[in-house]
């Protein structure tokens, strides 16, 4: 499987073979989030592109070929949202601003998130890609930790991977309970508050660790 990065088939090395190919990613994104990935179907797609199934396998080999087409700018806009690190120190509105990015990201791209976190349950290609996100996520933290950790914000052995993956863990889960799976798109207000939690625990989190070691 490639990755969600790579273009795939042929048919777009023309202006209407893009278009086309456009449509399709469109329509499979109304599609999946609709039906998720299991359900979601090809012939769904191309009706509702208005193309013949043919023409999809010009631009497309199969279903999850298609699904990383529509996964590519969703997963580069949380990309960009969590690569948004705080400063050198630890500042509770800093962890609350960019907490509430990545939870505004999330919400544009809920759907399709939650159908690859379906995928990822039941396809290894997939599962692996969504690791792989998760990865990039923790290291960028792990090197934020490390930075902490340089100016004597940290103690000198605590376990950065491990921490950054438990604070990124608090984000993923509030993000995909509360914004993923209900059915109405959450309001502001609600990004305002686990942004604003997710940023105190963070804080708390980080702050505390001396406490804890006495």
């Amino acid at each position: 499987m490639p990755d969600a990065t790579t273009a795939v088939g042929s048919g777009a090395k023309t202006r209407r073979g893009a278009a086309t190919r456009a449509r399709l990613v469109d329509a499979a994104g109304t599609v999946f989030a609709e039906c998720g990935y299991s359900a979601a179907r090809i012939s769904d797609m191309v009706r509702l592109a208005g193309i013949s199934q043919g023409n999809f396998y010009r631009h497309f080999q199969s279903k999850d070929e298609i699904l990383l087409a529509v996964l590519e700018g969703p997963l580069d806009d949380l990309r960009r949202a969590s690569s948004r690190q705080p400063g050198a120190q630890v500042i509770l509105s800093e962890l609350v601003a960019a907490n509430r990015a990545y939870f505004a990201a999330y919400a544009r791209h809920r759907h399709v998130i939650r159908v690859m976190r379906e995928a990822a349950a039941t396809n290894r290609d997939f599962g692996r890609l969504w690791l792989g996100i998760r990865q990039g996520f923790v290291d960028r933290t792990t090197h934020w930790l490390e930075r902490l950790q340089a100016s004597d914000q940290l103690e000198p052995g605590a376990n950065l991977g491990l921490l950054a993956e438990t604070l990124g863990s608090v984000v993923e889960h509030l993000a995909y309970v509360r914004i993923a799976l209900p059915t109405e798109l959450p309001r502001g207000e609600l990004l305002d508050d686990l942004g604003r939690l997710a940023g105190e625990a963070w804080f708390l989190i980080l702050t505390g660790r001396e406490r804890l070691a006495r």
